[in-house]
């Protein structure tokens, strides 16, 4: 078992893989009719996907030194959203593309949530630990996936029971929206107290600033736990904050093209990168599901520039699917016998 163990090692945020690719179904997906046409066979291989990277989770963390090194960790930790909002994604594409398997759908639901109140304490003590400690500790978007998860449970049990338990989704979402506020205090202070570079230093994670909230407006928008107004401000907020981010993401791309050309600046594979994938896919969702509910239907001209921006973004989303695919398998084919294969 230990030596299947080494071999299959697998770090924290690998769930981030199941993320990407299920948020491209949620939402992408239809805009392909010449993928919907074998909508079955991806379901199934996404499933095949799901099942080895749980698989390989299983096998790493249940040995109790490694987890209890990683929940010791207080920027690593975080990475246990990943989990959560992983099974919660997978949960929803399988609901929406069958309803065979709904008790059981349910029933992980359940497990899920389980799962999710234990790692808010994990959260806190881990938020209590970087608002006090006098060290030096860079903060990232990482610690913004403590909102990812959270939001990625309302969903979950939106889409499995429904309106029956709306009365929860307010506090959900408002407890998600706190986490991103400190969260995001905690990133602002860091990289204001440290010496850093956008090429080395500007970390791949930070993509979740724009995607946390993105996933909290898609929250917002399915259960309707708040006003049309908040939700119009909470997308105005996840646009701005988007063009910024990715902004600053295109200027390091160039700089870190010039510092170490193409191969080790811009084809080096890491498990962080999948985040940038579920982040615009949840970009895509967010705005989707506005606009399929109406919310810019009082103005002509916006909702024709959003229907076609959704069909640009629909590419741009696959486009970079593909592209990390490429990178992930280019990446990991000469270490795969070595372990540590994700």
């Amino acid at each position: 078992m230990d030596f299947l163990r080494r071999k299959l090692s697998i770090e924290p945020a690998a769930p981030a893989i199941i993320m990407a690719f299920g948020i491209f179904f949620i939402g992408a997906f239809e805009y392909f009719t010449f993928l919907n046409r074998k909508d079955d066979f991806f379901v199934l291989l996404y499933s095949v996907i799901t099942f080895i990277v749980l698989f390989m989770m299983i096998l790493t963390y249940s040995e109790a030194n490694k987890m209890k090194e990683l929940m010791k960790q207080p920027i690593r930790s975080f990475a246990l959203g990943t989990w959560v909002a992983a099974l919660s994604v997978f949960c929803i594409v399988i609901k929406m593309y069958t309803e065979t398997f709904l008790p059981w759908l349910q029933f992980l639901t359940v497990v899920n949530m389980m799962f999710l109140s234990c790692f808010l304490f994990i959260y806190l003590r881990s938020f209590i630990y970087l608002c006090t400690t006098h060290k030096t500790i860079k903060v990232d978007g990482i610690v913004l996936l403590s909102t990812v998860s959270i939001q990625s449970g309302v969903l979950m049990i939106y889409h499995m029971f429904g309106s029956f338990v709306l009365p929860i989704f307010p506090w959900m979402i408002g407890l998600g929206m706190g986490c991103y506020m400190v969260g995001f205090v905690l990133i602002i202070r860091s990289y204001a107290k440290i010496n850093w570079t956008l090429a080395d230093d500007w970390a791949n994670t930070n993509c979740i600033i724009h995607g946390a909230l993105s996933i909290t407006g898609l929250a917002i928008v399915m259960t309707d736990a708040f006003s049309f107004r908040i939700t119009f401000f909470v997308w105005g907020v996840t646009v701005v904050f988007f063009l910024f981010i990715e902004g600053l993401e295109c200027a390091r791309v160039w700089k870190r093209y010039k510092r170490y050309r193409l191969r080790h600046g811009l084809f080096n594979y890491h498990v962080t990168q999948w985040s940038r994938n579920f982040t615009f896919g949840m970009f895509f969702a967010f705005t989707y599901s506005m606009y399929e509910r109406g919310f810019f239907h009082s103005y002509d001209a916006v909702e024709i520039f959003i229907a076609g921006f959704l069909k640009l973004w629909a590419v741009v989303v696959l486009c970079l699917l593909i592209i990390q695919t490429l990178l992930f398998l280019y990446g990991k084919s000469a270490t795969f016998l070595k372990g540590n294969i994700l």
